[in-house]
C-alpha cells in the first residue's frame, strides 16, 4: 500500500502522522525511552511494553540523536525502571505532563523500540511509524522519524495538551504506532501491517494490536 492510501486511510480512521518539521524555538528537556515486548497468552497474540523510563536530556550522552540511535539498535540501554505493572495506572508512557495542577509540561522525546532478537517484526518503512489524533496541531506532536528496523521516535509538547476532565487522564494524548509483521514465503517477504495502541488513557495494560 502506497503511503498516500495509508495515510488517507488513516485519516478515516480519525488519525494522521505528526507534523513532519519542529516549530522554532522549541527545546527538547526529556527523553521517554521504551521496549516493547511481543509474546502469546492462552493463543492471542499481544503487544505490550517490557519496561520504560522518563529522564531528562541532559542526563545522556550528547548529541542525544546519537543515543537515541544506539538505543534504537540495542547498543545503548538508560537506567531502565521496573517492568511497569499491566493494572490500570499511570506509567511514563502516558505522555503526561504531570500534576494536573501543573501547567509547565515538558517537550520530549518519546523513543521505542522492539524487544531485542524481534525477528518477526519492525517498524514500517512505507509511512510514519506513529499517528495522532487527526488535527492535532503542529506544536504538539512532531517530527516522527524510523531510525531502524528495531527503533523510532516523534516528539511531544506536553505544555500543549489540554486538561481532561477525567479523573487521572489530565493532559495526556493518544498516539499509535505503527508496525509490520514479517512473513516469509520461499525466498520472498511479505509486510502485514498492524497498528498498536499504546493504552494511553489506561497506561500499563499492554497495547493492543
Amino acid at each position: 500500500m502506497s503511503e498516500d492510501k495509508v495515510t488517507e486511510a488513516l485519516i478515516q480512521e480519525g488519525h494522521q502522522p505528526p507534523a513532519e518539521m519542529r516549530p522554532g524555538g522549541i527545546t527538547i528537556t526529556h527523553a521517554i525511552f521504551c521496549e516493547l515486548e511481543f509474546h502469546i497468552t492462552n493463543g492471542r497474540s499481544e503487544i505490550g511494553y517490557r519496561r520504560a523510563i522518563l529522564d531528562e536530556v541532559g542526563n545522556y550522552p550528547q548529541p542525544i540523536e546519537d543515543t537515541i540511535g544506539k538505543f534504537a539498535n540495542h547498543s545503548f540501554d538508560p537506567n531502565w525502571k521496573a517492568p511497569i505493572p499491566r493494572d490500570p495506572r499511570r506509567s511514563d508512557m502516558s505522555l503526561n505532563a504531570g500534576d494536573a495542577n501543573d501547567n509547565s509540561g515538558i517537550v520530549a522525546y518519546i523513543v521505542v523500540r522492539l524487544q531485542k532478537n524481534q525477528k518477526n517484526m519492525r517498524f514500517t518503512d512505507s509511512y510514519s511509524p506513529f499517528s495522532v489524533p487527526l488535527r492535532t496541531p503542529d506544536d504538539r506532536a512532531f517530527e516522527a522519524r524510523r531510525v531502524s528496523d528495531s527503533g523510532a521516535y516523534f516528539i511531544v509538547n506536553s505544555s500543549k495538551f489540554a486538561a481532561g476532565s477525567i479523573a487521572g487522564k489530565q493532559r495526556e494524548m493518544q498516539f499509535n504506532i505503527h508496525l509490520e509483521i514479517i512473513q516469509k514465503k520461499g525466498q520472498t517477504e511479505m509486510y502485514v501491517p498492524i497498528i498498536v495502541d499504546p493504552d494511553v488513557g489506561f497506561p500499563g495494560g499492554g497495547g493492543r494490536n
